[in-house]
């Protein structure tokens, strides 16, 4: 996709990559049924604090894990979100495919009601 100077001048590192939904879709599609690489977070805060710091690394990442894969587990697969949700025509930009990813869950929480993994 060419673009005006301006805006190709943001492009660089992980953002070098603007696509709009239409050119993301197959690109998506090659690695879709692969093992997805998630980052876990941890929110620390004056309610979870004291069990944090009593509990060893093992525990927090244990739960967190537990957390996430059951988060995931309610979502339809990557490949479905994509049949239902994707727009095959679409000309929208998307600088990353986990914003793509993201517009089709909360698409789905909105028609379902099934809340979005952590993030």
């Amino acid at each position: 996709m060419h673009c005006p100077e301006r805006i190709a001048k943001l492009r660089r590192g992980r953002f070098a990559e603007w696509r709009s939904e239409r050119e993301w879709i197959p690109v998506l599609m090659e690695t879709a049924s692969q093992p997805r690489k998630i980052a876990m977070k941890l929110d620390v805060h004056e309610g979870n604090i004291d069990a944090l710091e009593s509990a060893s690394c093992e525990e927090i990442f244990a739960k967190q894990e537990r957390l996430y894969r059951d988060d995931y587990h309610r979502m339809p697969s990557f490949e479905e979100l994509c049949a239902r949700y994707g727009d095959p025509a679409g000309r929208k930009v998307y600088m990353l495919p986990r914003d793509l990813e993201q517009k089709w869950m909360d698409m789905h929480e909105r028609e379902t009601g099934t809340r979005i993994p952590l993030d």
